[in-house]
C-alpha cells in the first residue's frame, strides 16, 4: 500500500529552506481514513471475514497435540510399532518457541517416529506425573510403552535431540536383534575458564 504525505504547516516552518520543506513533506504521513465503528461492522456481516472451519482444511502437521492423559495413552497405544517422541513445552518459554521450527523439521524427517507435544501450562498435573521440571523437555517411548529417554535441550543443542532420536532407533533395532544396547554418550565437559 502506497503511503501519501502532506506538507507540514508552513506557519511553523517560516525560516526553512525549500529542501527542508520538501523533506518535511516527504516525512509527514497523512492520517489514514477513519475505520468503521463496531456497530457499522456488526450491521454488515457480509463485509466481515468468515472463519474457516478446521475440518475443511486437511491436517498436514506431523505432530500430534496431546490434550489430556487419555490422548497420551491413545497415542502410545496407536504407535505400538513406533517410537514416540513427546515434547513438553510452554508458550512463555523462549527456548521452546525458538526450537519449534527444528522440532517440526525433525517430525517431517523421521516419518517412522511418532511426534507429539504437550502444552505445560494447560496440563500441569500430567507434566508433573511425567517428571517434567524444565522447558522444553523431551520424552522418548519405545514400542512397548517404556520410557527410553528423558532429557531437556534448547535450540542451540537441537543436534542432541536428533542424536537421541537416532540412538533410540538404533537401540530398538539392537534390542530386536538381541545385541547389547548403546549408552547415551556423556556430554562434553565445559571448557575451562581462561582468564
Amino acid at each position: 500500500m502506497a503511503a501519501t504525505f502532506v506538507l507540514a504547516n508552513p506557519l511553523h516552518v517560516r525560516n526553512s529552506s525549500r529542501f527542508e520543506l520538501h523533506q518535511r513533506a516527504l516525512l509527514t504521513p497523512r492520517r489514514p481514513p477513519p475505520r468503521a465503528t463496531l456497530a457499522e461492522r456488526l450491521a454488515s456481516p457480509a463485509s466481515m471475514p468468515q472463519p474457516t472451519t478446521p475440518a475443511a482444511q486437511p491436517s498436514t502437521d506431523p505432530v500430534t497435540v496431546l490434550d489430556n492423559e487419555q490422548d497420551l495413552l491413545a497415542t502410545l497405544a496407536r504407535s505400538a510399532n513406533q517410537l514416540v517422541v513427546i515434547r513438553v513445552h510452554a508458550r512463555w518459554c523462549r527456548s521452546c518457541r525458538a526450537l519449534e521450527p527444528k522440532w517440526r523439521r525433525l517430525a517431517r524427517e523421521f516419518e517412522h517416529v511418532h511426534f507429539a507435544e504437550l502444552e505445560f501450562e494447560a496440563h500441569r498435573m500430567l507434566a508433573a506425573r511425567l517428571a517434567v521440571k524444565v522447558m522444553p523437555t523431551f520424552l522418548i517411548y519405545d514400542a512397548e510403552r517404556n520410557k527410553v529417554d528423558h532429557f531437556s535441550c534448547g535450540p542451540r543443542r537441537a543436534g542432541v535431540l536428533r542424536d537421541r532420536i537416532e540412538l533410540a532407533i538404533t537401540n530398538r533395532q539392537r534390542r530386536i536383534d538381541g545385541l547389547p544396547l548403546l549408552e547415551v554418550p556423556e556430554s562434553a565437559p565445559p571448557p575451562p575458564n581462561v582468564v
